[in-house]
């Protein structure tokens, strides 16, 4: 995955939206959308789509926990002039199905209580709130390997 392509779409995402729905993500964090990238490619999985080289949406999750075995959600994102196209679920399900064959037990995330189009997006997938913090809730899914560790 090309870093720069990484950055422009994080920044055209940001522009984009209803809220800087980027720069809500790393608040916590502190990161600059450049040093997230840095992070990202270094350390995380990363799930994109791509068409004609044009990058359409990507995903970014960790499964470096191995003792508990939980994989954590990052970034989830679809460009707008994709939306509506299966982009986000084939990109969820691709991650899901890598640590479930990891033998994973969950997959965690965090998400804007502002951005209710992507609570309802992983509750679809069986992300249940187990957390309500400040300005976000925290959400989970088991993932079925229970027996298998």
């Amino acid at each position: 995955m090309n870093k720069n392509k990484l950055i422009q779409f994080l920044l055209e995402l940001d522009r984009n939206s209803k809220f800087n729905v980027v720069s809500d993500a790393l608040l916590g964090s502190k990161l600059s959308i450049e040093n997230y990238v840095d992070k990202i490619m270094a350390k995380a999985n990363i799930i994109a789509d791509l068409q004609s080289d044009e990058l359409r949406g990507f995903l970014a999750f960790y499964d470096n926990d191995k003792d508990s075995r939980a994989g954590f959600l990052s970034f989830l994102a679809v460009s707008k002039s994709f939306e509506g196209l299966g982009i986000a679920s084939h990109l969820i399900n691709n991650a899901i199905t890598i640590l479930q064959e990891k033998n994973f037990l969950e997959f965690k995330l965090e998400v804007s209580k502002k951005n209710t189009k992507a609570i309802k997006f992983y509750t679809k997938f069986g992300f249940e709130v187990t957390e309500d913090k400040l300005n976000r809730f925290s959400m989970s899914k088991a993932l079925g390997n229970q027996d298998n560790g």
